[in-house]
């Protein structure tokens, strides 16, 4: 089930965008899921609350991951999101009449991605971090060649980073398929739609997002220092630049 984000009671600010959405969830990588961002999902729900308080988040990790990683995975992102959607439905959390925000990292981008496309009129705002797919890139050559020995090893356990929460190798092999299978439309899936990236990223080449963003219409920015997972690098950026990002064109900046 959905794992909602919660903040301590704090006097609500005022409303700066107030068309933005008001449940939003925040889609696990593959691995340990969610968990490996420890309290980013505040920071970015505090950032949320700044332009719309009604603002809800919801964590959810991939079937496989995470608090799911003892559930079997399908090969493909277009099975994996509707699992995502009707999980979150089942919840009672959220109703596809209510605008929905979606923000998602690696193969949580990619399903945030099918989401939308399969429903473009559920989901009002799309947040891709460091994104990179088919056919803006094929992953063989978004990935240097002396990583794919690393996550192999990861894949298998027989890395050194701590093993708790990690999907099983089968998981782990669905996970892979789904992402080297999908390709995403040249067409951008919603109207809005933000990329971050970080130009330090040593497993995604950062200008893929910019090759993204040039075929989709869709905003960027870029961090300069950050690498590839940007709510462990530095997730009060991240949670700001989605919060500017919803603020109407032409608002005063955020204090």
């Amino acid at each position: 089930m959905p794992q909602e984000v919660l903040l301590p009671n704090a006097a609500a600010p005022a409303q700066h965008a107030p068309h933005s959405p008001k449940v939003w969830v925040l889609i696990g990588p593959s691995a340990k899921g969610c968990a490996q961002w420890g309290p980013a999902p505040l920071a970015l729900l505090a950032e949320l609350r700044r332009v719309q308080p009604a603002a809800r988040l919801f964590t959810m990790d991939l079937p496989g991951a995470g608090v799911h990683r003892t559930a079997g995975s399908p090969s493909k992102v277009e099975a994996l999101a509707p699992v995502l959607r009707q999980r979150l439905q089942d919840s009672g959390h959220w109703s596809p009449g209510q605008g929905l925000g979606l923000i998602g990292h690696s193969l949580g981008g990619l399903v945030a991605i099918e989401w939308a496309r399969r429903a473009p009129q559920e989901v009002s705002a799309l947040v891709l971090l460091s994104p990179a797919m088919r056919p803006f890139t094929r992953l063989v050559r978004a990935t240097p060649l002396v990583l794919w020995a690393k996550a192999a090893a990861h894949a298998l356990g027989r890395d050194v980073a701590p093993a708790g929460g990690r999907a099983p190798l089968a998981a782990a092999v669905s996970h892979g398929l789904a992402r080297w299978r999908y390709a995403a439309s040249r067409r951008r899936p919603i109207a809005q739609v933000l990329l971050l990236a970080g130009e330090r990223d040593t497993w995604r080449d950062w200008r893929v997002a910019q090759r993204i963003s040039r075929a989709w219409g869709a905003a960027l920015r870029l961090h300069p220092r950050a690498g590839h997972d940007l709510l462990t690098d530095d997730a009060p950026w991240v949670a700001r630049s989605v919060a500017e990002w919803l603020l109407p064109v032409g608002s005063a900046p955020l204090p």
